[in-house]
């Protein structure tokens, strides 16, 4: 699930507006809108095992022109568009190893940005595109990591957390954290210091997965 460019979540949480789009019984993963602003130029990335291996594809909001952008063996799956609609970095599983992969919105120069023996995933772009933050386990450290949005300059950037997803002005990042045995959502600068931690909800006992309304005023979670 995720906002889309106007702000509003992409299915209402009363079911009014909301449109299939992508048929044949695909298995439907994620769907993330290039972030233009005009709904009318939006296409939609996602994942679909319709031909037996796990692939990325685009497809217009009207249902139309779908493309399938990998053919690779192995998953592919995680896209998630740069700020000007360009790129789509993705995660790709090779030989049981996922890493993070960059290519082209149409799936030219697909370009593998890690090379790591343990996890590399859930990739998100700083919105001016030049950094991906992304969560992985490296030997004795687990954390979100952020690198160039060419692969290098690699780096822990908050350790003990994952899942994260950057702020649309840049500053701040949100990401899922442990706090003993339950699930927490906590911000942090951009340079990975502590800000806050969002407090649960009535009722509930764990949080993930955040993601930013394009305005930088509310997480969807």
């Amino acid at each position: 699930a995720g906002f889309t460019e106007g702000g509003g979540a992409q299915a209402g949480g009363e079911g009014v507006g909301v449109q299939r789009v992508i048929q044949e019984g695909a298995t439907f993963h994620v769907a993330h809108p290039v972030p233009t602003g005009d709904m009318s130029d939006t296409r939609l990335a996602f994942v679909a095992d319709s031909f037996g291996n796990t692939d990325i594809y685009t497809i217009g909001v009207d249902g139309l022109n779908k493309q399938r952008l990998t053919y690779r063996p192995g998953r592919d799956h995680q896209p998630r568009w740069s700020p000007d609609g360009k790129w789509i970095a993705y995660v790709a599983e090779i030989e049981g190893d996922s890493e993070v992969f960059r290519m082209r919105a149409d799936g030219a120069n697909q370009v593998r940005l890690t090379h790591n023996t343990w996890t590399d995933e859930r990739p998100t772009w700083s919105p001016d595109g030049e950094s991906i933050a992304f969560q992985s386990v490296r030997e004795d450290t687990a954390g979100v990591f952020v690198m160039a949005s060419d692969g290098s300059n690699q780096r822990l950037l908050i350790p003990n957390a994952y899942e994260p997803d950057w702020c649309p002005d840049g500053s701040r990042l949100a990401a899922t954290r442990y706090d003993g045995d339950a699930k927490l959502i906590s911000l942090y600068t951009h340079n990975g210091a502590h800000i806050y931690t969002l407090p649960l909800p009535r009722g509930e006992e764990t949080a993930r997965t955040p993601r930013w309304a394009p305005d930088g005023t509310r997480i969807l979670f």
